[in-house]
């Protein structure tokens, strides 16, 4: 029997990633830059109704550039499953985006709790969820580069 070793608390407070869904931002494209994210817009996907949403109650984000990508990144290839894009091991070597997950205290300050860097064409990043707290997210998008966003609600 294998073992699992996850805790309860763990298991309670994160869903499996089959009930999560990603929810296009509509705010995107994000282009080049730096960019602050408190909530995120959604025109209506699945049983979310369309609104703005905020950060603090989603699992995690997929980030996906959009558009051409650069030919002179150059790529480190990686397992071909013959099947979607995005499930491949491929790695660019320059990267499409940085993120960074930042908590806030009752006292207002701001705690960064994980940073990601996005090297695939496709990739999901997760945070611990938070019922309370106002979340932000940092995102810095390479230059010559737009990135959609999709987070990962219970829907």
């Amino acid at each position: 029997m294998p073992n699992i070793n996850a805790g309860a608390v763990d298991a309670l407070t994160f869903p499996p990633l089959g009930l999560l869904n990603p929810v296009l931002d509509a705010n995107g494209p994000y282009a080049s830059g730096s960019h602050t994210l408190t909530s995120f817009t959604t025109n209506g996907a699945f049983l979310l109704p369309a609104g703005t949403y905020q950060i603090h109650g989603t699992y995690g984000v997929l980030v996906q550039p959009n558009g051409a990508i650069p030919v002179t990144w150059g790529i480190d290839y990686g397992y071909d499953s013959g099947g979607p894009i995005g499930a491949e091991g491929n790695r660019y070597f320059n990267r499409f985006a940085q993120l960074v997950a930042m908590h806030q205290f009752f006292s207002g300050a701001f705690a960064t709790t994980e940073i990601f860097e996005a090297h695939r064409l496709a990739e999901t990043f997760f945070w611990p969820f938070r019922l309370i707290g106002g979340d932000q997210l940092g995102l810095h998008v390479t230059p010559g580069v737009s990135v959609d966003l999709y987070f990962l609600c219970i829907l």
